[in-house]
């Protein structure tokens, strides 16, 4: 009697681990959310999504998780590296650290709204800019807007400069990273990312290493 009764004991200690474990899972994969986001009539476009300088966790219609920072999506299953563009109309819906839904998707044919939890994470502010005055950029990987490419190649006609903008897929790199890195080796002194509607456009100057890959 002891031993069936041994016996029981054991098996449910086995059920209440699997139990334990599986909602671990759950809450890991963002099964959970700690209290209710309210779906917002706004879009979270694909530059307001690129200039998000915090760390994001987005979730594509095929189930595929990434990690979303300054406009580079990481796979957290092979670690390749994507830019947004090319994943932005398969969201399915992006969360934020705290497992919170920021923006979210009905379907593959619906805008990607924001939630009332993107405003309270970290609202989105867009960049000021100047009349005649293109902010400094350090070497750091950094992505802009499209509107900021354009004015910076505006501010260099007056110094008769040549501005060569470049999509990146059609440049043999798999990362932008790897791309800034080539160029800074090959004498450029300045490398700038641009979000666009067609993916990202890079600058350099000089723009020679730049030309030499077309």
């Amino acid at each position: 009697m002891k031993g069936g009764v041994n016996d029981l004991r054991v098996v449910d200690s086995f059920f209440v681990f699997i139990r334990a474990s599986l909602c671990q899972l759950h809450i890991l994969f963002g099964g959970i959310h700690l209290g209710k986001v309210q779906v917002m009539p706004k879009e979270l476009t694909l530059e307001e999504l690129a200039s998000l300088d915090y760390e994001v966790y987005v979730k594509l219609f095929d189930q595929s998780t990434y990690s979303l920072k300054n406009g580079i999506a990481l796979s957290l299953l092979t670690q390749k590296e994507h830019p947004v563009s090319a994943l932005y109309n398969l969201i399915k819906n992006i969360k934020g650290k705290d497992k919170q839904i920021l923006a979210k998707r009905k379907s593959k044919f619906t805008k990607l709204l924001k939630t009332s939890a993107f405003y309270d994470q970290s609202p989105y502010i867009p960049r000021k800019r100047t009349k005649n005055h293109f902010p400094m950029v350090d070497q750091r990987q950094s992505i802009h807007p499209l509107n900021d490419l354009k004015h910076y190649q505006k501010s260099l006609k007056a110094s008769r400069a040549k501005t060569v903008s470049v999509p990146l897929q059609d440049l043999p790199f798999e990362s932008l990273e790897k791309c800034r890195e080539y160029l800074i080796a090959h004498g450029c002194e300045t490398v700038l990312f641009y979000a666009t509607k067609q993916g990202f456009s890079v600058v350099a100057d000089p723009s020679t290493p730049l030309e030499a890959l077309l």
